[in-house]
C-alpha cells in the first residue's frame, strides 16, 4: 500500500511536469506565447494548476493513509470507539509534551505543506525552462539534471546550515526545546518561499526570451 501511495504521488508530479513542457517547449509553446498573455500570467496559472493537483493528491494520500491506519488498529481487536478515543488522547499527550506549542506545530505543517509543494513544483519548472533553452536535444534530460543539480545544492546548503547551527549553541541555549522546533519549521517555511519566489521570478524572466522552443 505504501509503495503504491508513493508511486502515484510520483506519477501525479511527473504529469504535472510533463503538462508544464508539453505547453510551452514542444509546438502548443507556439500557440501559448501567441496568446495576449503576459509569462508572469501563464507561469502563475501553470504554478496554481499545479498546485491544485499536489493538493488533491495530498489530500487522498492522507485520507487513504488514515484510513488505512483505523482500519490496521481495527483488525487487532480494537472497537472504534476505543480507537477515536486513544487518538484523543495521544492528541492531548503530545499537546502537554509540546506545552501547548500543538496547533503551532500543526499550523506550521500545513504552511510547510503548502509551500513545499509550491517549492517543488517551481523547481521543477524552472529546471524544465533552463533545460529547454539551453538544450538542442534530450531537453527533458537535461531538465531532470537541472533538477537533481538543484536538488543536491540545496541538500548540502541544508547540511551547512544545520552543521553551522549546532555549533552556534548558545541561541538555542536561551530557548526551550518546544520553542525550538517552533523556529526551525518556520525558518523552513520561510526557505520555501525564499527559494520559490526567486525560481518564479528566473522563471518569468527566461520565459520572456522565449528562446529554442522547438
Amino acid at each position: 500500500i505504501v509503495l503504491g501511495l508513493a508511486a502515484f504521488v510520483f506519477l501525479i508530479e511527473l504529469v504535472v511536469l510533463y503538462r508544464y513542457y508539453k505547453n510551452l517547449f514542444t509546438d502548443e509553446g507556439y500557440l501559448t506565447f501567441t496568446l495576449p498573455v503576459k509569462e508572469e500570467t501563464i507561469l502563475l496559472s501553470k504554478t496554481i494548476s499545479g498546485f491544485l493537483w499536489y493538493l488533491i493528491t495530498a489530500v487522498a494520500v492522507l485520507i487513504l493513509a488514515g484510513v488505512g491506519i483505523l482500519f490496521a488498529i481495527r483488525c487487532y481487536g480494537q472497537d472504534w470507539g476505543d480507537v477515536f478515543t486513544g487518538i484523543g488522547q495521544a492528541i492531548k499527550m503530545f499537546n502537554t509534551e509540546t506545552e501547548g506549542y500543538g496547533p503551532l506545530y500543526l499550523f506550521e505543517g500545513i504552511l510547510i505543506l503548502i509551500f513545499g509543494c509550491t517549492f517543488n513544483i517551481l523547481l521543477g519548472y524552472v529546471s524544465i525552462t533552463i533545460g529547454s533553452i539551453i538544450a538542442k536535444k534530450n531537453k527533458l534530460l537535461a531538465a531532470i539534471g537541472i533538477y537533481f543539480a538543484m536538488c543536491i545544492l540545496f541538500s548540502i546548503f541544508s547540511n551547512v546550515v544545520g552543521a553551522v547551527g549546532l555549533f552556534n549553541m548558545d541561541f538555542a541555549s536561551n530557548l526551550e526545546a518546544s520553542k525550538m522546533i517552533a523556529v526551525v519549521l518556520l525558518l523552513v517555511i520561510l526557505f520555501f518561499v525564499a527559494v520559490s519566489a526567486i525560481a518564479y521570478f528566473v522563471n518569468v524572466l527566461l520565459l520572456k526570451r522565449k528562446l529554442n522552443l522547438a
